[in-house]
């Protein structure tokens, strides 16, 4: 590879400097940014004639000095980048363009966002807007996104408080564990939200990866995210046992209005299994009938999963008492609603009497962290209970299939997790049939020997 410089002279006494490349049976020629008088240029040897050797004025002279450092800067940069191209750069006179430009302003585009921190920019302008998640294929929600927006920002103030500038390939399990430290020390985040908050610069750096940028492979195996069982306490129903707290809810008298509303939304969301985000979001424009019966056809905000929900008697009472419709909501703003659910919801819970001891977290105002401990249900249930409690509650009397397909988890086993249950080993499942054989043919038998 060979490069050199020309002029092409425009009006007046300035020629516009034209780099021109020799390689891979090519001749490239594009324009620097540099322009020069013709009548100090040396078309022999393409360059600028020797400063010293001309007649200029002082300010002139400098400007050929720094100009000719300028042209043999490109020239040595230009050999670099085509001596460490990779295999599957082109060369023709789009990457010419690029490193030119490059030169100019600091790098190639590949090499400046090798600094993690351009490479965190770059990520939430051009690639977080489109980003899919991996086991789905969809692009991820508004939740999630920020999500993602927050931990950068945790990442960025990391960095700035341990005084450091990291390359993307410099992060690595030690960086990450001291993150970890930062979120756990300094930001007083819980183990649980850590174990999840770890894997999304994983999750970064692997798009990182998919631009050419070079990235610390260890990273991927070495850094082991975790989601500890978070505590979500559950309404105990069990015949059996004589408990139903469901029914211990229903039953308390109240004449206040905001308690009254907060139990028939807490009845919804038992049986009809959907987050909180959804809940408020369900209209008597969704149900549908078939065969004589009805129906709620939403799509999950979080997942974008449709679901088709039964309507269960209470759920179609609570209707007919709001004249057909959904109750009303606390406030129009969404979170600012759920807020106000979440207080009524303790408050209800506790006038009710439901006041056993669960194991759950209740956040701690003084430390701003969640203290995990046992405290009375009614301190540490709260709206996605309600969820898992129609889960639990239907585990059992139907398929996981069929409540997945009201829940939306997207298979058996996230369901199975979710409500705390193991699968059965498919071993198990002959001994179920041979006792149910056992007991027919001990039944036929009985009937045999009565005749």
């Amino acid at each position: 590879m060979t490069a050199s410089f020309r002029i092409r002279k425009g009006k007046g006494n300035s020629a516009t400097i034209y780099l021109r490349v020799t390689a891979d049976n090519q001749r490239l020629e594009k324009k620097t940014r540099e322009t020069v008088n013709p009548i100090f240029w040396n078309g022999k040897d393409s360059t600028v004639k020797n400063p010293n050797r001309v007649s200029a004025t002082t300010d002139e002279k400098e400007r050929l000095v720094e100009l000719k450092k300028t042209l043999n800067g490109l020239s040595t940069y230009i050999a670099d980048q085509y001596r460490n191209r990779k295999d599957t750069e082109i060369i023709n006179g789009q990457w010419l363009d690029e490193v030119i430009e490059a030169y100019y302003n600091g790098g190639r585009r590949t090499e400046l966002l090798d600094n993690l921190n351009n490479f965190l920019n770059h990520f939430i302008e051009k690639i977080l807007p489109h980003k899919s998640a991996e086991n789905s294929g969809k692009v991820l929600s508004t939740r999630t996104q920020d999500k993602y927006r927050k931990i950068i920002e945790h990442l960025k103030n990391f960095q700035t408080k341990e005084n450091l500038n990291l390359k993307v390939s410099d992060y690595d399990k030690h960086i990450s564990d001291r993150f970890q430290d930062y979120l756990k020390n300094d930001l007083k985040h819980s183990a649980v939200s850590i174990g999840r908050e770890i894997t999304i610069p994983k999750a970064i750096l692997k798009d990182a990866r998919r631009m050419g940028i070079q990235v610390n492979e260890l990273v991927f195996t070495e850094v082991k995210g975790s989601k500890p069982e978070t505590p979500c306490p559950i309404l105990i129903i069990d015949k059996k046992r004589g408990i139903d707290e469901l029914q211990q809810l229903k039953d308390f008298v109240t004449i206040d209005p905001r308690l009254k509303l907060c139990r028939d939304w807490m009845i919804i969301g038992i049986h009809t299994g959907q987050r909180v985000s959804d809940l408020f979001s369900l209209s008597p424009n969704q149900i549908i009938t078939i065969g004589g019966e009805r129906y709620l056809v939403h799509t999950q905000q979080k997942t974008g999963a449709k679901v088709e929900i039964p309507l269960h008697p209470d759920v179609l009472e609570i209707l007919e008492k709001h004249g057909g419709n959904f109750p009303e909501k606390f406030l129009d703003n969404p979170d600012s609603n759920t807020t106000i659910f979440l207080k009524l919801i303790k408050r209800l819970c506790k006038r009710a009497g439901l006041d056993r001891l669960e194991y759950g977290k209740k956040y701690d105002e003084e430390n701003k962290r969640y203290i995990y401990g046992h405290y009375p249900l009614y301190e540490v249930f709260n709206a996605h209970s309600l969820r898992r409690t129609f889960a639990t509650m239907y585990y059992g009397e139907f398929p996981t299939s069929v409540i997945k397909s009201v829940t939306g988890h997207s298979t058996e086993q996230q369901l199975l997790n979710y409500i705390g249950k193991k699968d059965d080993p498919l071993a198990r499942k002959f001994h179920e049939v041979w006792k149910r054989q056992r007991e027919e043919a001990k039944a036929a038998e009985d009937i045999r020997k009565a005749n």
